[in-house]
């Protein structure tokens, strides 16, 4: 595989950290409301100490306190009564956060709904076909996107002769059942695809993933390999193998790599299959 899929991926990243920025900042609004219906909460208990103030004075090592009624009358605080004076200066405190929580979610709110991620993929699709073959888009649409990003992987160089030969619902070739049933589920959840990408290695050598799929969410490249032989101990060897090569190009399990497995004892789940592959939607 050459470099050209990840320039693109990395020349774009803004399309990933766009909408990573609404999904943390729609994250933080929850967390304010939730903070404010707490604060709600602890100031309605506290709501008889409202109008008293408190007064602190530090003595040698400690502190004195006071409290000041509405009629203006300080009376010292003994330590067996200092329940009222946490009681008052929590009140307080919630008081000022509240006003704090509700300013952050006001603004949050307005910015979440004015910010659109995909307002300039939008603004475009909205063109007609016409002016859309005169333009060339700031930012590649999905499908501009998807068109380099195949154009990006070497393919049909793996020399390890096809034992068998099982042909997908999307056309080509592969080499088992298993195979064949990831490149349908793929297929079917439209997730652009190929089958036996070149992978150059830092040290020049290559490997053959069995898949390389694109997030087009993040706009990045995941890798799937599949272990049909894992009962067979020179076969997990082998495999293990060829997950640490991966790690060590900083290719890593569950972010960059997919993996199934498969033996004698346990067949392939599909089930899983699924839920990795809908992940990726």
């Amino acid at each position: 595989m050459n470099n050209k899929s990840n320039s693109i991926s990395g020349s774009i990243g803004d399309h990933k950290a766009s909408n990573d920025v609404c999904r943390k900042l729609q994250a933080e609004l929850n967390e304010c409301c939730n903070m404010i219906e707490k604060a709600e909460k602890r100031i309605a208990r506290n709501a008889e100490y409202r109008g008293i103030k408190v007064f602190c004075h530090k003595r040698k090592n400690s502190y004195q306190y006071y409290l000041q009624n509405p009629d203006n009358k300080r009376k010292y605080i003994k330590k067996s009564e200092y329940e009222t004076v946490q009681k008052v200066l929590q009140l307080g405190y919630d008081e000022e956060v509240l006003k704090v929580l509700r300013d952050k979610k006001h603004i949050l709110e307005r910015f979440l709904a004015k910010y659109k991620p995909d307002s300039l993929e939008t603004m475009y699709t909205g063109f007609s076909d016409g002016r859309k073959a005169m333009i060339k888009t700031i930012r590649p649409t999905d499908e501009e996107f998807i068109e380099e990003w195949y154009k990006g992987f070497i393919v049909d160089e793996n020399s390890y002769p096809k034992e068998t030969s099982y042909r997908t619902d999307r056309g080509e070739n592969v080499r088992s059942k298993s195979e064949k049933i990831i490149a349908d589920i793929l297929y079917k959840y439209r997730i652009p695809y190929v089958y036996e990408p070149k992978f150059k290695l830092n040290n020049g050598k290559y490997l053959f993933p069995d898949f390389a799929l694109l997030d087009l969410k993040a706009r990045k490249t995941i890798y799937w390999e599949h272990f049909g032989l894992a009962s067979d101990g020179e076969y997990a060897s082998k495999a293990m193998t060829k997950l640490g090569l991966y790690e060590n190009e900083g290719i890593f399990v569950g972010r960059d790599l997919f993996f199934s497995v498969e033996s004698s004892e346990t067949p392939l789940n599909i089930k899983v299959i699924e839920r990795k592959v809908r992940s990726i939607l």
